[in-house]
């Protein structure tokens, strides 16, 4: 005799939720770190802020390292694991930020397909989704696997907290901005 699966052995699914990828290297902090200690790390300005407005609006947030390799070549793998490790907390005590996720890769390639895994891991939809991050490699990979992306040229005037509202508009979470002479 079969029995009827249950409530509690089939779950109803939930929608797949949007998130923002967010690079660490460009988007979150100013420069790696020398050391690997999460209070070394310095903060890009406004991008604690540009995350819990992200966040706040219902996005899933999702850090990502996309330059293992180089960070591996500066500091041990044990080293590297305790800062990721302690990182998310500095995150929630600073920032009040809750990841949903922390992943790590070597660069565009890795991220084309890591991307996709992580999405489907936390039901998360790559097409609903970010990357906020520098333009370049990485922003070319997500956009291959159906990601958008909000992405700067490096260097002072790269605001993440102007990309999360302009993320937040595109999306409709936030009305846009009215043009002069038009109101």
């Amino acid at each position: 005799m079969t029995r009827a699966p249950t409530a509690a052995m089939n779950p109803p699914q939930q929608a797949p939720r949007a998130a923002v990828f967010v690079a660490e290297e460009g988007a979150l902090m100013d420069r790696l770190p020398s050391r690997p200690e999460p209070e070394s790390v310095r903060w890009r300005p406004n991008a604690l802020a540009a995350l819990y407005a992200l966040q706040a609006h219902g996005y899933a947030l999702v850090l990502l390292c996309t330059s293992l390799g180089e960070r591996l070549r500066c500091w041990r793998a044990a080293d590297f694991a305790r800062f990721h490790q302690a990182l998310p907390a500095r995150l929630e005590r600073e920032g009040e930020l809750r990841l949903t996720g922390l992943w790590a890769c070597c660069g565009g390639a890795a991220l084309q397909q890591l991307l996709p895994a992580v999405a489907q891991r936390h039901g998360l939809a790559l097409e609903r989704s970010w990357l906020l991050a520098n333009e370049g490699e990485a922003g070319h990979a997500a956009r291959r696997v159906g990601c958008r992306v909000m992405g700067w040229r490096p260097g002072p005037a790269a605001d993440p907290l102007s990309a999360a509202v302009r993320i937040l508009r595109r999306d409709g979470r936030l009305p846009r901005r009215r043009q002069p002479g038009h109101g």
